[in-house]
């Protein structure tokens, strides 16, 4: 499993690093400290971790999680995945009495990298290098973590990575000989352990990433021939990968009671008091949407603690918590978890509070999360707010939603000190509409895509386009940048053909995986570019995976810069109206050579929203929800239904028809009298404004809108739609969508369209319908338009 720090994937040979400090000079930030001695000792066939001198066994756990409170259970120490920005941690650490295990991230063969590509290893070294000078004297630094799982995405042989693994352990003990230095394996199978025997002469330690299997490490690594110590890196409850499925193929999920027995099953088992160990670290000391949003993790996101902090807590104190978490001991469906679109699910859950505190339940459903492999980070699924019709602390009442597919009920406890306990169970609708494909994860605007080298970077300029090997990006130049240290410079060193490059998440994806950001809310994309002579052609976007893909693009955006300047200048794209709910494809460039090379640079790439006094957006009327287009002839109706088009003249609307209304007295009908042409309404607001009046209602926080249909016939096809006034309007639409044709039967239908992720902060265009005749006259009816 990996953590995944959002790194620069050094992937491709165009996005190497200079190779600088080759003599072990001091490293640019480099912390200044008194190192602390950690030393390897073995007496009697049991090896030993020595700080300063004294016995130091390994009471941790990784994650981003509260430090004092690990601390408060008892822990010594943290790891960490990567080495970028450690210095707060560092610090932190020091000041609590705790060390750290510094991971140093290397590549990974199914993420773009190559242990036989010279230059990608020695960048590798040269990166690894960096991290030793900078934080090698720091008194917090405990040992080394040389990479996480790497071995996974090999096919064949294994022999180069683990010479580059043990050039960079020689290399750091060259460096650093305070600090013993150790690499992390998925498991132990494989000839995994052999392999770091063979060629891994400079690796003290290897790290051990262990779920189902962790109790029986310690047989099972001796049966593998292990002659170094081992660290447990993570352990918890059994993976995703190694549990049972059920009859409709999804994983049950352990409650929190249960997994806090496995983590204390597996430091009992195969950490304390076993002789080849140096400790372990608990994954994860946070929380983690990996398959459900509480498979990994120690805490809930409100930082709420759950059984493994308890059982930690024990065993390394020794102690009793002295406010217990709740006990959930089950989490049942009253009858079939298979179940047809829209119907209603009862749940019931045993609970107990050991200390005797009352007990708060919040019911939750979601979709299923995505199981990717290697620990990938994954945006979380939908949630459906307003499923749970009904609750109490021991039961729950659900209304499925309408789309088929898979589904988790989560029942959350809480006491009064800041425990807590957590299941779900799973769910299958049967049939029913295909959902919709779910947004990107959810970030806060202003959104960076680059600002600075050593920043966090969510998107991965990874999609090369055209003549790549003419492409050669340097994310961490120090010529001239717009702002702070460092801007990104681009190299086309060919004379003739094109190139191009597209920042991508997750990384080297053209819309098969999951993944995007939901940029809801921005209003332009900008960014600073100049060029090296001036004059410059270039194209900027963002977007660009077509709908043909499973996880394409929600929107598209151009900006053709006909002539750079030399002077560095602030461009934008124009983002108002679309649809940013998923951008798996941050942004991008694209230049055609013309007989000579082309040299530019890029700095303070952001997703930007509206700003205060920024009149271009303003929003529509707050609303409270459900808010209502039409739900019965004379009610209140912000919308009107003043946008006809088409062949209007054909178009009768009654709101007051009483044939056969879905609830009520009245439903609403809708005549096409004409044999052929086309004929649509929108419901407007203000009344016939096409996008030169202000108005219209601000929606936000809806999740779908949701409505009745049938036809007089049957088999009638019409098309449902909300927003629609382009950008190019001064009052425009903040979003649209327009799903495909519906077809109607006799009976009353239910018709959702999900909102989720969108922008609806100004609706002026509330509802609308359109349809084609077809030889006849066509009549429906419609009922309850309700945003939810």
């Amino acid at each position: 499993m990996t953590f995944l720090n959002r790194l620069w994937i050094p992937c491709l040979a165009a996005l190497a690093l200079p190779v600088l400090n080759l003599t072990g000079a001091r490293a640019q930030g480099a912390v200044d400290g008194k190192p602390i001695p950690v030393k390897i000792t073995r007496e009697n066939g049991a090896f030993h971790l020595m700080r300063d001198g004294k016995p130091y066994f390994i009471k941790g756990a990784g994650g981003d999680g509260s430090k004092p409170e690990l601390k408060r259970l008892g822990a010594n120490s943290f790891r960490t995945w990567g080495s970028d920005n450690l210095g707060a941690q560092l610090d932190a650490a020091e000041k609590l009495g705790m060390t750290v295990t510094i991971g140093i991230w290397l590549g990974h063969p199914d993420q773009g990298f190559d242990y036989g590509n010279a230059k990608q290893v020695a960048d590798q070294l040269e990166m690894a290098r960096q991290a030793v000078l900078k934080y090698r004297n720091h008194p917090a630094l405990l040992m080394w973590g040389i990479g996480n799982e790497m071995e996974n995405g090999i096919k064949g042989d294994t022999a180069p990575m683990w010479n580059a693994v043990n050039a960079i352990a020689a290399m750091v003990k060259q460096l650093d000989p305070n600090h013993p230095t150790m690499t992390v394996i998925a498991e132990i199978g494989d000839n995994k352990v052999k392999g770091i025997n063979q060629y891994g002469k400079d690796i003290d330690v290897i790290g051990i990433n262990s779920y189902g299997g962790g109790p029986s490490i310690p047989t099972r690594y001796a049966a593998a021939g292990g002659v170094k110590p081992y660290v447990i890196t993570e352990f918890g409850p059994p993976g995703t990968w190694e549990s049972p499925k059920n009859s409709f193929n999804m994983s049950p999920e352990l409650t929190s009671t249960e997994k806090a027995k496995r983590y204390a099953q597996t430091w009992s088992e195969a950490i304390a008091g076993q002789k080849m160990c140096l400790g372990g670290y608990a994954f994860t000391w946070g929380n983690k949407q990996e398959a459900s949003a509480t498979w990994f993790g120690m805490l809930l996101p409100d930082g709420s603690r759950l059984g493994a902090a308890d059982a930690l807590e024990q065993l390394w104190t020794g102690k009793a918590p002295a406010h217990p978490v709740p006990n959930l001991e089950t989490l049942k469906v009253v009858g079939s978890d298979q179940v047809s679109p829209g119907a209603t699910v009862e749940a019931t859950i045993a609970v107990s509070s050991p200390g005797g505190d009352p007990l708060k339940v919040e019911w939750l459903l979601s979709g299923e999360g995505k199981h990717l492999t290697a620990g990938e980070a994954e945006p979380a699924p939908s949630t459906y707010t307003t499923a749970i019709v009904e609750s109490d602390a021991k039961h729950a009442k659900v209304k499925m939603p309408e789309y088929g597919g898979n589904y988790r009920l989560f029942a959350f406890v809480r006491d009064t000190h800041g425990g807590a306990a957590v299941a779900n169970v799973p769910l299958l609708v049967k049939g029913g509409a295909d959902a919709p494909v779910p947004a990107g994860r959810r970030v806060k605007l202003p959104f960076t895509v680059y600002s600075e080298a050593s920043g966090d970077q969510p998107f991965i300029p990874s999609g090369y386009m055209g003549n790549t090997s003419a492409i050669k990006m340097q994310a961490d130049c120090t010529d001239n940048p717009h702002a702070g240290k460092t801007c990104l410079k681009v190299d086309y060193s060919a004379k003739d053909n094109w190139a191009g490059v597209f920042w991508q998440d997750p990384a080297n994806d053209w819309g098969d995986k999951m993944g995007g950001a939901n940029l809801a809310g921005a209003t332009r994309l900008t960014f600073w570019a100049r060029g090296e002579k001036g004059g410059e052609a270039i194209s900027f976007f963002m977007g660009g995976i077509a709908s043909n893909k499973p996880f394409f693009d929600t929107a598209e955006a151009k900006l053709l810069v006909s002539g750079l300047t030399k002077e560095w200048k602030q461009y934008s794209i124009d983002l108002r109206g679309k649809d940013l709910s998923r951008i798996k494809s941050g942004f991008g460039w694209s230049l055609a050579a013309n007989g000579s090379p082309i040299t530019f640079y890029l700095d303070d790439v952001r997703y930007e929203g509206a700003t205060a006094g920024d009149a271009s957006v303003p929003p529509g009327k707050t609303v409270k929800l459900p808010f209502a287009v039409y739900a019965e002839a004379g009610g209140p109706q912000l919308f009107a239904p003043s946008g006809y088009m088409g062949n209007s003249t054909a178009i009768k609307m009654d709101d007051a028809s009483t044939t056969k209304p879905h609830t009520g007295k009245t439903c609403l009908k809708v005549e096409y009298t004409a044999s052929d042409n086309w004929g649509g309404v929108f419901w407007q607001d203000p009344a016939n404004d096409w996008g030169d009046k202000m108005g219209g209602a601000n929606l936000t926080g809806a999740s779908k809108l949701s409505f009745w249909v049938r036809g007089e016939k049957g088999g009638e096809e019409v098309t449902f739609f909300l927003g629609g006034i382009a950008s190019d309007k001064p009052y425009f639409d903040t979003t649209s969508v327009k799903p495909p044709v519906t077809t109607l039967t006799q009976e009353w239908k239910r018709v959702t369209i999900d909102l989720t992720g969108r922008d609806l902060t100004r609706i002026k265009s509330g509802f609308g319908w359109s349809l084609a005749a077809k030889g006849s006259p066509i009549t429906f009816y419609l009922d309850d338009i309700v945003y939810e």
